[in-house]
């Protein structure tokens, strides 16, 4: 942050109140204009930063809505922007005021007298100081040649190449109104050299009767790159008062000029500067009180007491209070005492198609999805787990440390982890037909809904067949895992065809048993007969 002492106090400023009506307030969105100079009378250009308060009263009570924009653009004095209040919520929007306040080189709001009502006329405004920030540094730099300047008639645009990585975030193309009325107009970006991309960036800015534009800030910074081409457009204006100063010669290498009245020479460079600023990185911000906005959309990290905001997009945040938003977007960790999302949330998606949505580009192994309870006693089964598989499976686990899982078919059937190479000592099962045999299968009601139902006692299961049962008695209700007895129906089966097959050998080993002894009588019979 940077101060600059010689406008340590602004003389005045004067603002417009303007809206749709204030019988729609549904669509009542007013736009705030001002103009800052210094004592001398000199436009400011930079940043300010401004609290906006909707108030019922000129002076005095306690604000119905309030908005801190940072940052604001001062662009030859002048800045505008949107009023963000909600209008629709009171009704008809008169009898509101707006009270504008601004940061001060202390750090210190300073309210502007007097309040604004909606719809009114300019009104000259004083304050005892504002301050100035920029980081931006010169990236490119066509100076200005005196006497050489074409009309913005029919547009213009001029090309250059970026000499520096960054973040392109303001531009000062030498424009100047040369007439006597105010000259509002839009700046254009564009990727490429001409005009046939379309834009990436837009903004609009606001040159007083003989004056220049100053620095035009972007609303959002272009991320660009050494070597990297964009285009500067001014957009065309029915009038001859808006000039677009040139250098002699074809200064800029790699750059090239077009549109304006007269036609650009092709050997003649459009003079202007380009600003860009070295935060490459992701932005942190800090708050240690309470947060209320909008919206709110960051780079980086986010530290703060309570926040409230319509939307969320943040790659880190961490709120050590309440975190209420209508909408969430978290591409990386966050954190919070209590979260309230009234609209969907997105983890890793940009765009959730669901109240909420976990987006992984792959998941190899491990889960996407954890549920820990610290109170379980065994830590290896602490922590739950849910995922869905490169293969594109759903699964879930009640380990995360470990290799079982339950996975869904696409049929809609749960499986089990059964692989061979997951397992050691394979022995044959036996003794399940007679566990089967003690299993006592009963028609019950369940107490909750008097519902009828069939299945098995699990005290009565866990004395036969311990291991499935699941659950201690003492703390909560106990399960069967009724999908394991089918394995014992398997070894039951077995068993009991084993137990069938010997019967039927020892019932053929009988029949031939029988068979011999009778053909014995039979032949005792016959030769008592022929004696």
């Amino acid at each position: 942050m940077k101060t600059i002492s010689r406008w340590a106090r602004v003389a005045g400023i004067a603002m417009l109140l303007g809206g749709a009506g204030t019988t729609a307030c549904a669509q009542f969105q007013p736009t705030l204009q001002g103009q800052l100079r210094t004592d001398s009378g000199q436009a400011l250009t930079g940043t300010v930063d401004l609290r906006l308060s909707l108030h019922t009263a000129p002076t005095g009570g306690t604000p119905l809505q309030q908005f801190v924009q940072n940052g604001v653009a001062v662009s030859g004095g002048v800045f505008s922007l949107k009023l963000p209040f909600d209008l629709w919520k009171y009704g008809n929007a008169s009898g509101l005021y707006v009270g504008i306040e601004v940061k001060n080189p202390s750090n210190s709001w300073v309210e502007l007298t007097p309040r604004q009502p909606l719809g009114a006329a300019p009104v000259a405004l004083t304050l005892p100081g504002v301050t100035i920030s920029s980081d931006e540094v010169v990236n490119v730099n066509i100076s200005v040649s005196a006497g050489n300047n074409a009309v913005v008639r029919q547009g213009g645009w001029q090309s250059f190449t970026c000499t520096a990585s960054g973040e392109l975030r303001a531009v000062l193309p030498a424009l100047s109104n040369l007439g006597t009325g105010l000259v509002t107009g839009t700046v254009n970006i564009r990727p490429g050299e001409g005009m046939t991309n379309p834009p990436i960036a837009t903004t609009t800015f606001t040159i007083l009767p003989n004056s220049s534009v100053g620095k035009i800030i972007l609303p959002t910074a272009v991320a660009i790159s050494a070597g990297d081409v964009y285009t500067v457009e001014v957009e065309p204006y029915p009038n001859n008062n808006l000039v677009w100063y040139g250098a002699y010669g074809d200064v800029y290498s790699g750059g090239t000029s077009g549109a304006s009245t007269p036609p650009i020479a092709f050997n003649y460079d459009r003079a202007m500067q380009t600003l860009v600023t070295s935060h490459n990185g992701a932005r942190n911000y800090f708050f240690g009180g309470d947060v209320r906005a909008y919206n709110l959309f960051t780079e980086g990290t986010v530290s703060m007491g309570t926040a409230s905001v319509n939307e969320l997009t943040a790659d880190v945040a961490s709120v050590t209070g309440v975190l209420t938003a209508g909408g969430a977007v978290i591409n990386g960790p966050v954190s919070a005492t209590d979260a309230i999302v009234g609209g969907k949330v997105g983890i890793g998606a940009t765009l959730p198609t669901a109240q909420l949505q976990v987006r992984s580009p792959s998941v190899p192994s491990g889960f996407q999805v954890h549920l820990t309870n610290d109170a379980v006693a065994n830590a290896n089964f602490r922590t739950s787990g849910l995922r869905v598989s490169d293969a594109g499976f759903f699964e879930v686990s009640n380990s995360i440390s470990g290799p079982n899982f339950a996975r869904l078919s696409s049929t809609g059937v749960w499986t089990a982890v059964s692989d061979a190479r997951l397992k050691s000592d394979v022995a044959r099962a036996d003794g399940l037909l007679d566990a089967a045999l003690k299993l006592r299968p009963v028609t019950f009601r369940w107490n909750a809904d008097g519902l009828r139902d069939t299945g098995l006692i699990a005290q009565e299961v866990r004395d036969v067949l311990p291991s499935f049962v699941l659950g201690d008695e003492s703390r909560e209700m106990l399960t069967v895992d009724y999908p394991h007895l089918s394995v014992v129906a398997i070894g039951a089966v077995q068993e009991l065809e084993a137990r069938v097959a010997t019967l039927e050998r020892e019932n053929r080993r009988l029949r031939e048993q029988v068979a011999r002894i009778d053909a014995a009588l039979q032949s005792i019979a016959r030769t008592q007969q022929l004696k």
